[in-house]
């Protein structure tokens, strides 16, 4: 499984903590660049158009989850038990 994440969702999982810097940035909350990437998120991204100022999203939530699979949802049918 980590050789899975390491060779092919590095650049997913780059992109994700970009996007999660840019909704940190319009939260207003602070954020160490540690995994910056100028050629996901260009200097200057603060200022680009439609972008919002700093602070001015009240509440953002980001959700992280481990595996996202393709297929039906187990959740809509009632079942005999966990699935």
């Amino acid at each position: 499984m980590r050789l899975f994440y390491n060779q092919f969702l590095t650049q997913p999982h780059v992109e994700k903590f970009n996007v999660e810097r840019v909704l940190a940035y319009a939260d207003g909350a602070r954020w160490e660049d540690g995994g910056y990437r100028a050629d996901i998120l260009p200097p200057g991204w603060q200022d680009a158009e439609g972008m919002p100022t700093r602070g001015e999203l009240e509440r953002v939530l980001v959700v992280r989850p481990v595996c996202l699979t393709n297929g039906p949802t187990k959740g809509d049918v009632k079942g005999s038990g966990a699935y």
